[in-house]
């Protein structure tokens, strides 16, 4: 027998084993390829941080013994979003930040701030160390089934009310972003910027290229405040700031312009569940003295103040049993009282006094508790 006469009597071979294998031709299911394994996604968790902004070495070394060294050594989340601000003009602590967090065992991800750019207040600037340390501002990644669209917002060069910058997109970005936002995709997305989208110039066109999104939730910073609202039906987060360049440095700014302590969040997403239940809230206060989830004090005429530090503004409490009201307005704590506080609630008449006991309820559709409190 030939070489080819051997090839070709195994290649015969060969087509009839895998025949016999798959099914004959007609027969039930033989043109049907077999279903692959069904893939479970999981939950996970992320970390979501608003503004560092520091703006020396020892701010920075500051910053990294009230949140960043704690975060790094976390052992349960996929990743770390930090929303702008990471610096206060300084280059060298935007170098140092990278290098931190590319010592970390998960991956970070960041979006520039306002003061994240090269260059003096007012003058020309830039985003050269920024790209140079942490690659190209707009970009788009899908994690475990959910996608992260990650945003430079800040508009440089434009001067409005003594700032030299002003929230928005160029129209190469804008062009980038409606194809990006507008790709098939068969899950959840996160946005993320610096400035809120609903604070940025030409918000109609905006309005359009968000518009017919599936499941959507808006990520910023920018505001010093925790804020949780909705624009154009989606849902928004402003994450506040943990540290902020004045902490430990001016009295009371332990406390950002809501009331909620300086912090950070974590964020339980389960991509495969139906609904509200995607995702759960979680606040970690970096102050001890006022740990989450709630402050709790009474003013001079009886009237409860509760301060939610993660809630929302169609969020319900009771406190012993007693349904409270919701009401912006600002925290009795903060100083500056020129700022309302969105996750506040009140009780009339509550008839507490500092130093009682109070059980609180709380719940909205991403973040719930049963905490007992000391009035203040």
């Amino acid at each position: 027998m030939d070489f080819r006469t051997i090839f070709v009597t195994a290649l015969t071979l060969s087509l009839c084993l895998a025949c016999d294998k798959l099914g004959k031709s007609g027969e039930s299911g033989s043109d049907v390829d077999p279903e692959p394994p069904a893939v479970t996604v999981e939950p996970f968790r992320i970390a979501v941080v608003g503004d560092i902004q520091a703006p020396d070495q020892k701010a920075y070394e500051m910053a990294r013994e009230v949140i960043l060294d704690d975060l790094g050594k976390r052992k349960d989340i996929e990743a770390a979003f930090f929303l702008g601000d990471l610096s206060m003009e300084n280059s060298e602590v935007l170098e140092k930040s990278a290098k931190l967090f590319k010592s970390w065992s998960f991956p970070v991800y960041a979006v520039p701030g306002n003061h994240d750019r090269d260059g003096e207040l007012m003058g020309k600037r830039s985003l050269d160390t920024w790209k140079r340390n942490f690659g190209t501002p707009d970009t788009t990644f899908v994690l475990k089934g959910v996608r992260f669209i990650l945003m430079n917002n800040v508009r440089t060069g434009t001067e409005v009310q003594g700032k030299d910058y002003a929230g928005g997109f160029t129209e190469p970005q804008k062009m980038w972003l409606d194809k990006t936002i507008h790709t098939e995709f068969d899950g959840r997305t996160f946005f993320l910027s610096h400035i809120a989208v609903s604070s940025c110039k030409g918000k109609d066109t905006l309005a359009t290229i968000f518009s017919g999104v599936g499941p959507l939730m808006l990520l910023n910073a920018h505001t010093h405040m925790v804020s949780r609202s909705s624009w154009q039906g989606y849902e928004t987060f402003d994450a506040g700031a943990p540290y902020a360049y004045k902490w430990k440095s001016d009295k009371g700014a332990e406390l950002m312009s809501c009331g909620a302590p300086r912090g950070y969040f974590i964020f339980t997403v389960d991509p495969e569940a139906e609904g509200d239940d995607y995702l759960k809230i979680e606040f970690l206060s970096a102050i001890e003295e006022y740990p989450a989830p709630a402050y709790a004090c009474v003013d001079s005429s009886g009237k409860l103040i509760v301060n939610v530090y993660a809630g929302a503004e169609d969020g319900s409490i009771t406190a012993d049993g007693r349904k409270m009201s919701y009401k912006k307005m600002p925290d009795p704590r903060i100083s500056s009282r020129d700022k309302d506080s969105k996750h506040i609630w009140i009780l009339k008449n509550s008839g507490n006094k500092a130093g009682d006991s109070v059980v609180l309820e709380y719940s909205d559709k991403h973040y719930n508790f049963t905490k007992t409190l000391t009035v203040k």
